[in-house]
């Protein structure tokens, strides 16, 4: 797969050297999406499709994130935010 068929699955990252966001989340989910791009080309995920191992590695992340803030929801806040839906 090349480059521009994997930034292709991102949401936030399209290939820029810098974030165009002034969003602090959506920075943070471009940089978190630029560094699965980067894992990715290098090998990382082994044999994983890349939609699989992007959900694998943001679910990664959005639970990190849920044990640093101590939200406690297994990362349903940060995932909620990736994906722009209003949590209640």
């Amino acid at each position: 797969m090349n480059r521009n068929e994997l930034i292709k699955q991102c949401r936030y990252y399209k290939g820029e050297d810098k974030s165009p966001f002034s969003d602090y989340w959506n920075t943070v989910f471009w940089q978190e999406e630029a560094f699965f791009i980067h894992k990715f080309e290098t090998g990382f995920f082994g044999n994983l499709n890349i939609e699989d191992a992007l959900k694998k590695h943001m679910e990664l992340f959005f639970e990190h994130l849920a044990d640093m803030h101590e939200t406690m929801d297994d990362g349903k806040l940060y995932r909620d935010k990736y994906l722009n839906i209003k949590s209640a």
